[in-house]
């Protein structure tokens, strides 16, 4: 994978070979463990070069091929900062949290197992990392654990559909290179997959 240069132009390249290697996959289970395999790969090697303190700008080009990876499989999007800034998670809650982005079948908030069709709404989560600096997840959580408000304003609106399984979708963050809405990492690769197999000859 080239390094030489961060610009958009080079990442979305990059982004879209691993892409289009998840989507030759037979089948969602080995589109998963690709993704997982990918995913385990850039991050070994971003923490080598930090590690070693060689080259900060190919760890940072790095993290951001991850990151759009992320946001075009799991139904993640950009990290918005809140006025409210919430407390540190726990080990329980942060592990909850990346269960639901992964598989999509509990509520991130309290942990309930979603009913097959049960629509959601993402909510964001900040997370405290290592270093101190707070970052942003957006999860799907159930009508309970989703802000009043935005339950509210969604009760006369049909949702988006996931490409994966189906559920309804409200308020997923929007991203200009995200070409069909999932409700976790899991239906991110099963969506993949599918316009892999309907594109291939």
């Amino acid at each position: 994978m080239s390094l030489d240069g961060t610009h958009d132009e080079t990442l979305d390249r990059t982004v879209q070979v691993f892409l289009d290697t998840i989507a030759r996959c037979a089948t969602p289970e080995a589109a998963e463990a690709m993704l997982a395999a990918i995913r385990s790969e850039l991050m070994r090697t971003i923490g080598k070069i930090e590690g070693d303190g060689a080259d900060p700008a190919a760890a940072e080009a790095l993290r951001q091929v991850l990151a759009r990876l992320d946001r075009e499989t799991d139904g993640g999007g950009e990290a918005r900062m809140s006025d409210d800034e919430r407390r540190p998670l726990t080990e329980e809650e942060r592990a909850r949290i990346q269960a639901a982005k992964a598989r999509g079948e509990m509520c991130a908030g309290c942990g309930r197992a979603l009913v097959e069709g049960e629509t959601v709404w993402f909510e964001q989560f900040a997370i405290h990392g290592e270093h101190g600096e707070l970052n942003y997840w957006w999860a799907p959580v159930g009508a309970e654990c989703a802000a009043p408000e935005t339950v509210r304003a969604t009760c006369k609106t049909e949702p988006e559909r996931c490409a994966g399984c189906g559920r309804g979708i409200f308020n997923q963050p929007a991203h200009p290179r995200r070409r069909a809405v999932s409700c976790s990492r899991r239906c991110g690769v099963r969506s993949s997959v599918a316009r892999g197999e309907g594109t291939s000859s």
